[in-house]
């Protein structure tokens, strides 16, 4: 259960920081320096955008985020936990037919 949220926590920051990437563009074709302009970076967690990296990485400090993170890995868990149940319950009722198939063939055979 750890390792799944390292790799989940992992993979959001890696989403992120792709996005604020993707918000990045230098134009290697100016000789003039320019000041960078802040980079929109959106908290798809919070659902809340912010205008530069400086805010970005204080919300992600922030308490309502984590907990947000948190909750989210959480709901993640569980939905897996179900789908492992269901899973496991239909291979259960599987092996049942199976078995009762068997038994009808072995009293038809008698």
């Amino acid at each position: 259960m750890e390792l799944f949220r390292r790799e989940q926590e992992k993979r959001w920051a890696e989403e992120e920081a792709a996005r604020a990437e993707l918000g990045e563009s230098e134009d290697e074709d100016s000789d003039e320096e320019e000041e960078p302009e802040p980079q929109e970076v959106y908290c798809e967690a919070c659902k809340k955008l912010f205008k530069n990296e400086n805010q970005w990485e204080n919300h992600q400090k922030s308490k309502k985020h984590q907990e947000k993170i948190e909750r989210i890995l959480q709901e993640v868990l569980l939905e897996e936990e179900r789908a492992e149940l269901q899973k496991n319950e239909s291979e259960a009722l599987d092996a049942e037919e199976e078995s009762d198939d068997d038994e009808e063939e072995k009293e038809e055979d008698q």
